[in-house]
C-alpha cells in the first residue's frame, strides 16, 4: 500500500503511521512512484529519503516534497474521463505548478514550491484538444492555483486556444490583482465562460492580515472589468481569520453589495494546515498546541467572533440572493448538486445562483 497526494504530503509522518501502510510519497509522485515500482521489479533495496517514507525504516529528520521534472499530460485512458463531465460538469487541466504568494493559510507553496513551473503551451492545447475529440469534453476547469499569473503566460495560452479554435468553454481561479481589460478580452476570446476570484475578504485590514497580494481597489477594478465585458464571476470569501470582527465582516458584505458579482461563496473558519503561517499564529494564540494532530480538522476562528460567526453570516447572507454558504447549506446542498447535474448542466453551479428569486436553505430537500 502506497500513500501520496497533497493531503498526505502535508503530514506524511503522521499519516504513514495512522494508516499503517508500507510507503508514503511526499510531494509530486509521478516520477517517484515509477522509480519505486521499478525497484520492486528489480528486487533492489529501497532506502527512505526526504520524499519517500518506508514502513519499519527510520524516518528521515525532515521531509521535502518531490518536484516532477516534466509536467505532462495525464493518461486519460486509465480512468473514466467522461464521468467527470457527466457528474461534475467539467474536466480538469493544469498548466503550471508553484505559487510565489504568501497567504497565511495556503498550502500551494508547501506542496508545489514558490517558483512557478510551466508546461509548454502547445502541450496544454494538445491535451484540451484530445479531451474534446476523444472524450467529448466541452467544458474545462483550469486547476492552477492562479491561472492569470504571470499574465504573459496566461495571455499566450489564451491566444493559442483562440487560434486553435477549440470548441471548449472553461473557468479558472484568478487573482484580482493581475487583471487587465486586454487579458480578460484574450480570456473571453479563448472560451472563458466564468472567473473565480480568490478574494478572501472585502476588508482592507483583513486582506493585509491574510497576506493577500492585492487590495480592495483591485477587487473593485477587476470586478467592474468583468461586468463591462459580460463575463460571469464569483468571489470566494473566508470569514473568521486573524483579526476578523463584526466591522470587517460588514466591510466584506458592503463591498460585495457594491460590485454585485454573479455569486459569492462564503466559508466559515479557516482550516489550519501544518507548515503554514496560520499554524504558527494558532500556536502563539493558544488555539492549538504543539502536540495537536492536524491530520484531524482544526479551524481558526477569530476570538472576537467565537459563538457569533455562524449567526452573523447566516443572517446577512440570507438577505442576499447570490450568496452561497456551503457550511450552512444556503443556496447549496448535495441533493441540489446531484439534481442539477442530472440535467446535463456544464460549468460551475454558482452561475445559476444569481438567477434564483430568493435565497434558499437546504434547497430541494437536501
Amino acid at each position: 500500500m502506497i500513500l501520496g497526494g497533497s493531503g498526505y504530503s502535508l503530514a506524511p509522518r503522521e499519516l504513514l503511521q495512522h494508516f499503517d501502510v508500507d510507503f508514503g510519497i511526499v510531494g509530486e509522485g509521478e516520477e517517484v512512484l515509477i522509480e519505486l515500482i521499478r525497484s520492486f521489479e528489480s528486487g533492489a533495496l529501497i532506502s527512505p529519503s526526504a520524499h519517500l517514507l518506508v514502513k519499519g525504516k527510520t524516518l528521515p529528520d525532515s521531509t521535502e516534497g518531490a518536484k516532477a521534472v516534466h509536467l505532462g499530460n495525464p493518461d486519460r485512458s486509465l480512468f473514466e474521463t467522461r464521468r467527470y463531465l457527466e457528474e461534475g460538469g467539467m474536466a480538469n487541466v493544469q498548466t503550471k505548478r508553484g505559487c510565489p504568494f504568501s497567504c497565511i493559510y495556503c498550502t500551494y507553496p508547501l506542496l508545489e514550491g514558490k517558483k512557478p513551473r510551466f508546461r509548454e503551451v502547445e502541450d496544454v492545447i494538445g491535451e484540451i484538444g484530445q479531451l474534446a475529440e476523444a472524450h467529448g469534453i466541452d467544458y474545462v476547469y483550469f486547476v492552477d492555483d492562479i491561472f492569470n499569473y504571470p499574465m504573459a503566460y496566461a495571455e499566450q495560452m489564451c491566444r493559442e486556444m483562440a487560434k486553435t479554435q477549440l470548441k471548449v468553454k472553461w473557468t479558472a481561479f484568478v487573482n484580482p490583482g493581475f487583471v487587465t481589460r486586454d487579458l480578460l478580452m484574450e480570456m473571453k476570446g479563448a472560451g472563458c465562460a466564468g472567473i473565480e476570484f480568490g478574494t478572501d475578504s472585502g476588508s482592507p485590514r483583513m486582506l493585509k492580515n491574510l497576506r493577500k497580494s492585492f487590495t480592495s481597489k483591485d477587487v473593485i477594478r477587476a470586478s467592474r472589468l468583468c461586468s463591462d465585458l459580460g463575463i460571469n464571476y464569483c468571489h470566494y470569501l473566508l470569514f473568521g481569520g486573524p483579526g476578523e470582527d463584526e466591522e470587517t465582516i460588514g466591510e466584506s458584505f458592503r463591498l460585495m453589495d457594491r460590485i454585485d458579482p454573479t455569486a459569492v461563496i462564503a466559508m466559515l473558519g479557516i482550516r489550519i494546515y501544518p507548515g503554514t503561517e496560520l499554524e504558527q499564529i494558532s500556536l502563539k494564540e493558544g488555539g492549538i498546541q504543539k502536540d495537536t494532530n492536524l491530520i484531524y480538522p482544526h479551524f481558526y476562528i477569530s476570538a472576537k467572533l467565537k459563538g457569533k460567526l455562524v449567526e452573523i453570516i447566516r443572517e446577512k447572507s440570507l438577505q442576499r440572493k447570490q450568496w452561497i454558504v456551503p457550511g450552512l447549506e444556503i443556496n447549496i446542498s448535495e441533493n441540489l448538486l446531484r439534481g442539477i447535474r442530472r440535467f446535463g448542466v456544464r460549468g460551475p453551479l454558482w452561475e445559476l445562483v444569481g438567477k434564483m428569486k430568493r435565497p434558499r436553505i437546504r434547497p430541494l430537500g437536501g
